[in-house]
């Protein structure tokens, strides 16, 4: 392992991420986290990429325990790197890492920088528009995993954002609403939270008009409906619960077996 460029080392994390099923991928990504762990390991030598792809690799195999101390490991790292010259990109995939081990006190420390850095970018003339919906999604869903201020601040500056570009949502897959209505549900004392799940509530509303519901896994259906829940007095909220109740209930007829028999009444 030492003959390997560490660079390449995230390549293959990141590969092999993609298989969080296969025994092999598995095991490389835990032979690589405690190559990680090791003290002489030099993760100031890797690019923001590099570090961003190795935590995007063992954030698929949370409950090993080598990827959690490797993944820590580089949050100590970035926690006292120069974040403004990261790029969204990496951003995402380090918060979305991160968020897989919240007790770990460095990634922790890390979230917490994080978020400061993109209430800066947030405050500055482009604000977030470089980010895009993955992107957005994954910071939102990694910074409700520590509930507090600085991270709040975060997801209230990334649900303006959502807001100003409630025109784009149609372009916005099922997976990455569900992630940004589930996490600002965190917050449902924050207005600008509220607006932004309505707006959310406004998209699920015209695809299910259109008939596009169909396409949306059960997963993302019941954290846009848990979602949806914490604002029960916005229209969109309840509407778009509505919508999504009658889908499943379209589903239910064609397979009863998914709720058992009789399940749904006539809305």
């Amino acid at each position: 392992m030492k003959l390997v460029n560490p660079s390449a080392l995230s390549l293959f994390a990141s590969s092999f991420g993609r298989h969080p099923t296969a025994v092999e991928c598995r095991e490389a990504v835990v032979n690589i986290a405690e190559f990680c762990c090791d003290e002489s390991f030099a993760f100031q030598e890797l690019q923001s990429q590099s570090l961003a792809l190795l935590v995007n690799g063992f954030g698929k195999w949370p409950a090993e325990e080598s990827c959690g101390q490797a993944t820590a490991a580089i949050a100590r790292e970035v926690s006292s790197a120069r974040l403004s010259e990261y790029t969204p990109q990496n951003l995402g995939n380090l918060m979305n890492g991160f968020s897989k081990w919240p007790d770990r006190p460095h990634c922790a420390q890390a979230a917490g920088l994080l978020a400061d850095e993109i209430c800066r970018r947030a405050a500055c003339n482009n604000g977030l528009r470089d980010f895009n919906q993955q992107g957005l999604s994954n910071l939102v869903n990694g910074f409700g995993k520590w509930p507090d201020d600085r991270c709040g601040r975060a997801i209230v500056a990334i649900a303006k954002e959502i807001v100003a570009r409630a025109d784009q949502l149609p372009d916005f897959t099922s997976q990455a609403l569900a992630n940004l209505v589930n996490g600002f549900r965190k917050w449902p004392e924050e207005d600008d939270c509220r607006r932004a799940t309505a707006v959310i509530g406004d998209e699920v509303i015209r695809r299910a008009q259109n008939n596009e519901l169909g396409g949306l896994v059960a997963h993302d259906l019941a954290n846009l409906v848990n979602g949806f829940s914490k604002w029960p007095n916005e229209a969109e909220c309840r509407k778009a619960t509505v919508e999504i109740g009658i889908e499943l209930c379209r589903r239910a007829a064609l397979d009863p077996l998914i709720f058992g028999r009789n399940t749904c009444r006539t809305w």
